[in-house]
């Protein structure tokens, strides 16, 4: 028995030590081919991937479908009927394209290249739709609203347009019914966890694409009703492409299933077998054919069903079947399999269903086509604002998202408790059938009270009816409704229902039924028409719908919708579901004999029972098996926690598989890209804005964007205080991003109202006018609260990040350090946005939308913040520092004659840190007077002794190993200053040395901040070669854990070196090619702005190696109660670099610019010597690296108890993402 025990005991052990190592039951494989470890592969965290990259990829196709009817009619010269025939075929197109994206996906390329290449085709599609529109559409300029006509187009502009828009069908069709099943592949239904978050992914899934469509339903559909398409157009392909991108991170860690082959011949061997038997009679089950790997790439069989009995004879097996098996020359043309037939019936039993499901699609369509006609001649006037009428289907998506929420925490619960089992999907789609007929007679009612209410004569009016828009509130909120009991079991029964082989056919099923139901829209409208318009009647929908009887057209398919739900039911009714190997009808048939084995089974002799209540057997219950169980269960619950004291949001012990990790930490890194968007949509052209709207001079606006920029940061220290202190990271981090909002708000509305005056101005040609100093004021006001609230958020932000990984263990002790190379990949993939098409677009002079944009790029980041508030893992704060840190110096002061003589003597309390959080720190040599505080003396000894203690006269190790520690870091932190000095030129005199240089290429301007993008791109590159080549490279040779994060801060200051003296040479040669007497020319030198690659580049590699290097360093370096404090560290170096910039161009303005010189960096530069600036802080870096290094040698790591903080994993690259 003994032996039996250490026997089991050990093999516990192996199954818990391999646990990371187990693989998914359902076949998938990893981005090598190897089958798919269950831990490190798929679940929510590449499910969040999918759900992002599935949001901005519906922001760019809505971008462009949401107001197509009006482009057609405003741009294209459509009418009514037209435009609307032309945009029902079109997004009918787009969904039929999804059985061409499916067929590929099944047969060939598999769901991962066939997304990849279709994202690919959507980007095109979009970046030829925004030119064409730019260079041969909208002519006259400004065209396409209401007041200006655009003139009449060629065939060839005219083919131009439809080949772009159909390219867009193209590449959103062959995508989406792929992307919802490459999501579904990432869970495993074999785990029923997983299996649960399969379902509830369908839900988010939808969920997802309706956001998605909410930027585009709101701002740029703004702008495109105002005429600005080709703004919205450029918008749609940059969201398109950073979709791409996100989705293409993924790939390490996404699960990936091989493509089963054309399913074309499968199904016709199962129709020609069935033929060839048509005279044979099949009598007996047994005698149908299966083999042991019958559905592809040995996927799970399927079970014979009753229905469509004559394919059964295509498994039919005859003699002359039997001798060709028995001789291995089996045809499949002549004997199929069980599963075959079987894939068969399943795709016949779907399609009556999916064709009941066409007549809601049209229903559907109508929300992109009719409700916004309808809109359109409605008054869509508020007091100072005009709502364009496609953005009311905004609250089609806020209906979607209300009941998402309502049915799958409310009704959902409640019809499992009351009815005992839950709504199936057919049931839910016979649900989202009544809400569609009623938002059909909703539409019908509103447009029959429009008509009352009409200006019988208005054709062109702004609004053709007196009735609100608001009036169409009700039909989108139940045609959004509908979505969530229609369009999402429609998802989750196509992929559930369809062969494993066929699943993005099974989702196919569902874009294409949106399909049919565009064109079957189309033809309906043109029937109408077709019958309405006789003997002079304008008919139902004319161009002018005062004149016509749109009522009707919404009544009739009140009508048909209902015809249809009839239908359904009973097709519904007379559906079964496909039965799969394993499923619970099979289980029920091996229970049949249970009864008899139990009478031959041994029981325990002492009355014990298991968990059904049934006498306990001998050989199955108890015994060493349970006990050991119960043993490695206890383990199992202690280490069910994280191990650094982390608790959820209700304040419990955090449970490490339900909080953190990567699925908090992508929520919180695409947090963290949005923010950066935000902020640098204002930041990046600052300097410009103050230039041109402001009115300042170079010197002016270089040192107020410098000292903005270094309050941005300071305001860090502020938000570390109060996160480590009072609130915590999580609230301190939500108020911060709220007053962030607030002032992008603010600043958006006092640009647009105030400062942009006359209209148009603040590009290079039209000067703003004189600003009061009450607009100054509140300008200031503005962006001191972007200041505020950017700098508050960002030391909380990261450390949050960083809480989201458990030290205690070693796989999340990897992803930590990984995190803050993402971390900062994020900050620069956010700002990439902003360095490109806003940046473009504020160089033109569209300040306000740039800020706009920002500004809800904020607020999106601050919700999708919000959203991961269940998952979070939590810190409780530890009160105020200083007066611990006070405590340290005094009790020191106090002891001022004592000798510390022995270590041992030295005070460590089991509760030194507050709230009992945080490790114990370890005593180590420097600062020896510091020691004096935690000398125990008689009299402390004493005071101990009667409970009366005082922290004034004695301090823990760790209160002053704390104090210890800051001091150390603070001559690290002093030599990191310099290095911001360089950086910040960057965002200030890159730029004006970019202004004076030739920024064409062809007829285009490059704005010269958009340079930038060079350093973003940089920054990336280097990421991975740091991380994949250098790193890797470096512990191999020096047989080290790779650079220290000292190490790679050093060599960062080399590159910034590098970068001042690329600049310097640059701006030499520019002078060589300046036109001395060009003040306000277009460039004032004829060298190429693409000669500032260089310095970019350069810059970009110093931030990977200085400021990631910077982030881990003091982030793993500060006491665990001063975490944010760390942080904030590294943003306040970049604060004060920015003040010693700002410091340093007034010195040398101060000291260049006398006896009428004018100084080095004069309005003209032409006229100045930037390069020597740049020299000169190539020189002051070299002397700050010089000491720099010697503190470098000097510093000493912390030390944690049980912890040696400069040991960690870099080893193992599998651990992390």
């Amino acid at each position: 028995m003994a032996s039996f025990y250490f026997n089991k005991k050990e093999k516990m052990k192996g199954k818990m030590s391999r646990d990371d190592d187990v693989c998914t039951s359902d076949g998938a494989i990893d981005s090598r081919g190897h089958p798919a470890v269950r831990k490190r592969t798929g679940t929510w965290v590449t499910g969040i991937l999918i759900l992002v990259n599935q949001g901005l990829a519906t922001l760019a196709f809505f971008g462009v479908g949401v107001n197509l009817v009006l482009f057609l009619t405003r741009v294209m010269g459509q009418d009514n009927a037209d435009a609307a025939n032309n945009v029902s075929k079109w997004t009918g197109t787009v969904y039929i394209f999804s059985l061409l994206g499916a067929f590929l996906s099944d047969s060939y390329w598999g769901r991962y290249i066939t997304c990849a290449i279709f994202q690919l085709i959507f980007v095109i599609g979009l970046v030829l739709l925004s030119l064409s529109s730019h260079i041969f559409l909208l002519k006259p300029s400004g065209c396409g609203d209401k007041e200006l006509l655009c003139g009449s187009h060629s065939s060839y502009q005219t083919a131009f347009f439809y080949v772009s828009i159909y390219l867009v069908a193209l590449g959103n069709g062959g995508y989406q019914p792929n992307i919802a099943t490459f999501g579904a592949d990432q869970f495993d239904e074999g785990d029923p966890k997983e299996q649960l978050s399969k379902v509830a992914f369908f839900s988010y899934f939808y969920l997802a694409l309706n956001l998605g469509s909410l930027f585009s339903n709101t701002v740029l559909d703004y702008f495109e009703d105002k005429g600005q398409w080709t703004l919205g157009f450029w918008a749609s392909a940059a969201s398109a492409a950073i979709a791409l991108i996100l989705f293409l991170c993924g790939t390490r860690r996404y699960r990936y299933f091989k493509p089963v082959g054309n399913p074309l011949p499968r199904v016709a061997q199962v129709f020609v077998a069935a033929a060839k038997k048509w005279k044979v009679k099949v009598s007996a089950q047994d005698k149908l054919y299966e083999v042991e790997e019958s559905s592809p790439n040995g996927r799970r069989k399927l079970l014979h069903t009753q229905g469509f009995r004559f394919l059964d004879k295509a498994a039919f097996v005859t003699s002359k079947d039997l001798e060709q098996i028995e001789e291995n020359k089996r045809s499949p043309w002549r004997l199929s399999t069980v599963t075959q037939v079987e894939e068969v019936k399943c795709v016949l039993r779907l399609l009556p269903i999916w064709l009941c499901t066409i007549m809601y699609s049209v229903v559907f369509a109508q929300m992109a086509s009719l409700f916004v006609v309808q809109g359109d001649a409605m008054d869509t006037g508020i007091p100072g604002f005009n709502i364009p009428p496609a953005s009311m289907s905004s609250f089609d998506i806020l209906g979607v998202a209300f009941f998402i929420f309502i049915y799958r925490h409310a009704l959902d619960p409640f019809v499992a408790k009351t009815m005992k089992s839950k709504l199936t999907e057919l049931q839910r789609m016979g649900i989202g059938l009544v809400l569609a007929i009623m938002a059909m007679v909703s539409a019908g009612l509103v447009e029959k009270f429009r008509l009352k209410y009409a200006i019988k004569d208005c054709v062109k009016c702004d609004g053709s009816s007196s009735l609100s828009v608001f009036w169409q509130v009700p039909q989108y909120v139940l045609t959004g409704a509908s979505e969530v009991f229609m369009y999402v079991p429609q998802l989750e029964f196509f992929n559930g229902q369809a062969p494993e082989g066929l699943k993005s056919f099974g989702s196919a099923l569902c874009m294409t039924s949106i399909s049919l139901g565009n064109y079957v829209s189309s033809l309906l409208v043109a029937i109408v028409m077709k019958i309405s318009t006789k003997n002079d009647i304008p008919g139902w929908i004319p161009g002018n719908l005062n004149l016509g009887h749109l009522d009707r057209f919404f009544f009739l398919l009140a009508a048909l919708t209902a015809v249809d739900l009839v239908v359904y039911i009973a097709l519904a009714k007379w559906y079964k579901y496909v039965k799969f190997e394993g499923n619970q009808e099979l289980q029920d048939i091996k229970k049949e004999n249970l009864e008899e084995k139990v009478k031959k089974e041994d029981y325990t002799s002492d009355g014990a029972i298991d968990r059904h209540g049934h006498p306990a057997v001998r050989e199955k219950t108890g015994d060493w098996v349970a006990a050991i169980l119960i043993l490695v269960e206890e383990k199992v619950k202690k280490e069910d926690y994280t191990s650094d004291g982390a608790i959820d949001r209700h304040g419990h012990p955090a449970v490490r598989e339900k909080t953190g990790d990567w699925v908090a930490a992508i929520l919180i890194l695409v947090n963290q890209g949005l923010a950066t968007l935000a902020f640098f949509g204002v930041g990046v052209n600052l300097v410009l804005f103050l230039t041109r709207v402001m009115g300042q001079d170079n010197a002016d606006a270089a040192n107020n964007v410098s000292k903005w920029t270094g309050t941005v940061y300071i305001f860090s220290l502020l938000g570390a205080f109060l996160s480590d202190s009072y609130w915590g990271r999580y609230i301190t981090c939500a108020i911060f991003q709220v007053i962030f909002v607030i002032g992008l708000v603010s600043l958006s509305v006092s640009s647009y109202i105030f400062l942009l005056r006359p209209s148009g101005c603040g590009d290079k040609e039209l000067p703003c006018g004189s600003h009061s100093s009450y607009q100054t004021v509140l300008f200031y006001v503005s962006i001191y609260l972007i200041a505020l609230g950017n700098g508050g958020y960002q030391p909380n932000i990261a450390t949050f990040g960083a809480d989201q990984f458990d030290e205690g263990d070693p796989r999340e002790q990897h992803s930590k350090i990984v995190f803050f190379s993402y971390f900062y990949l994020a900050l620069n993939v956010g700002s990439l946005f902003s360095n490109t098409i806003l940046n473009y677009f504020e160089d033109d002079g569209l300040w306000t939308l740039g800020f706009w944009a920002s500004a809800g790029s904020a607020a999106l980041a601050l919700a999708l913040f919000l959203c991961g508030t269940p998952r979070y893992r939590y810190f409780k704060p530890s009160g105020n520092p200083l007066p611990r840190f006070c405590q340290v110096f005094v009790a020191a002061a106090r002891k001022w004659n004592v000798k510390v003589l022995q270590d041992d003597k030295l005070y460590q309390a089991d509760q030194q840190i507050p709230n009992n959080e945080g490790r114990k720190m370890l005593h180590t040599q420097g600062f020896r007077f510091l020691d004096k505080a935690a000398f125990m003396t008689s009299k402390n000894l004493k005071q101990m002794e009667e409970n009366k203690c005082s922290p004034w006269s004695l301090s823990t190790v760790t209160q002053v190993e704390e104090v210890k520690c800051i001091l150390r870091l603070l001559p690290i932190w002093l030599c990191t200053i310099l290095y911001s000095v360089v950086f910040a030129q960057m965002a200030s005199l890159f730029v004006e040395q970019g202004d004076a240089m030739d920024t064409r290429i062809s007829s285009f301007h490059i704005p010269p901040a958009s340079m930038s993008t060079f350093d973003i791109l940089s920054v990336a590159v280097f990421i991975f070669v740091y991380r994949r080549v250098l790193d890797p490279l470096v512990a191999r040779t020096m047989k080290s854990k790779g650079l220290t994060e000292l190490q790679r801060m050093g060599i960062g200051l080399v590159l910034a070196i590098m970068a001042m003296v690329s600049a310097g040479l640059v701006e030499h040669f520019r002078l060589k090619h300046a036109i001395e007497d060009c003040n306000e020319c277009e460039g004032s030198s004829s060298l190429s702005i693409f000669w500032q690659v260089p310095q970019y580049v350069l810059v970009g590699a110093s931030e990977v190696f200085m400021y990631v290097g910077q982030l881990e360093f003091f982030n793993g370096q500060t006491p665990d109660g001063l975490k944010s404090f760390g942080s904030a560290l590294c943003m306040t170096s970049i604060s004060l670099g920015n003040y010693v910039s700002s410091l340093l161009v007034a010195i040398v303005m101060k000291i260049s610019a006398r006896d009428e010189m004018p100084g080095w960096i004069p309005g003209n530069l032409n006229k100045g010597h930037l390069d020597r600036f740049y020299f000169l802080l190539a020189a002051l870096t070299t002397a700050d690296l010089a000491i720099y290094v010697a503190m470098a040698k000097w510093y000493k790591y912390v030390k944690f108890q049980g912890i040696n903080q400069n040991e960690i994993n870099k080893e193992d690259p599998e651990l992390g993402v």
